[in-house]
Formats: structure tokens, sequence, C-alpha cells
């Protein structure tokens, strides 16, 4: 009879390693999950920061005489600079497209941040853009929105995931204060 309850103890100690081993491995796989989701957001997020900045470091460039803003609102903008220093002056603009484009996604507010040069067509440079705001600022340090007294701009932007992770969705922040050297 000992034999017996030695044997069974033993199947359920075994078991009880199997379980946690198990449980540890399913617990594993999901936290590399979420961390590769939140890398995900990360890296798009400074992908669009690179773009933005690369494209705001021209603005103003090779123009003299005129305000380099076109259109300055708190969720679009549109500005003329020598974006590639080839003598021609450039229109750049960034604005956020409908909820409606993401629709596939599981995500209800993600959108796509579009960049239109000159006359081409609108180029997708963000996906899960859930926000772009925008704020202006005169030589004073005021807020402003007459776009000949623009000196300064102020630029955030959220990113989320497309897939939620428990009871949300992965999230990145990018914030800058600019000055362009060239306005």
């Amino acid at each position: 009879m000992g034999v017996i309850l030695d044997l069974v103890a033993s199947m359920a100690v075994r078991g009880a390693i199997v379980y946690i081993v198990l449980t540890m491995n399913i617990s594993l796989n999901q936290l590399l999950y979420e961390k590769a989701q939140y890398a995900i957001v990360k890296q798009n997020t400074a992908t669009v920061a690179d773009i933005l900045r690369n494209d705001f470091r021209a603005l103003g460039y090779g123009v003299s005489g005129v305000t380099p803003f076109l259109i300055a609102d708190t969720s679009r903008v549109k500005f003329i600079g020598d974006l590639d220093d080839n003598a021609i002056i450039d229109t750049v603009e960034y604005y956020l497209g409908p909820v409606s484009e993401m629709i596939s996604t599981p995500n209800p507010d993600d959108r796509i941040l579009y960049r239109k040069r000159n006359s081409g067509t609108p180029f997708d440079c963000g996906h899960g853009v859930t926000r772009l705001s925008l704020e202006y600022f005169d030589t004073n340090g005021s807020t402003t929105s007459t776009l000949s007294e623009i000196r300064a701009l102020s630029i955030k932007i959220v990113m989320q995931g497309a897939t939620q992770i428990n009871v949300y969705y992965p999230t990145s922040i990018w914030e800058t204060f600019l000055i362009p050297s060239n306005i």
C-alpha cells in the first residue's frame, strides 16, 4: 500500500511541476508579445519623428520676404522651404486622414499621418497616429494663429498599436518644441 501512495504522490508532484513549467512558458510568451508590440509602436513613433524633424529643419530655408507657413492649424500644417538644397522651393503638408481609413484595425482611434510634398500624391508616413497636436508661438513665446507671426512651434504625436493588450493599446508619445532657424 505504501508503494502505491508513493507512486500517486510522485505523479502528483510531477503533474504540478509540468503545470508550473507550462504556465511559466505561457506567461513568458505573453510578456514577449507585449514587449514586441510596445517596441513596434516606439519604432514607428521614432520613424515619424525623424521624418518630421528633417522636414521642419528646412522650414523657410531659401525663402525670403514671405511667410513660410501656408496653413497652421492645430492638426494640420503646410509650409514652404528648400528641402533638398537644390534652389527649388518645396511645399510640404502634414495632416491626419479620417478614422474610417483604419477601420480594419481593432483600435477605433488610429489614423494615418499623411505627408504631401509639392503636388505629389500624399505619402503615408505613419500608421497608428491617434493624435497630432500643433501649437504655434510668436517671438514673445505667446501662442498665435497669425501665419506671419509664427517663430516657433510645438508638435505632439500620440501613436497607439493596432491591437489591444489586456485592456489598453500600447502607446508612445513624441513631443518637441522647434525654433526653426530660417524663419
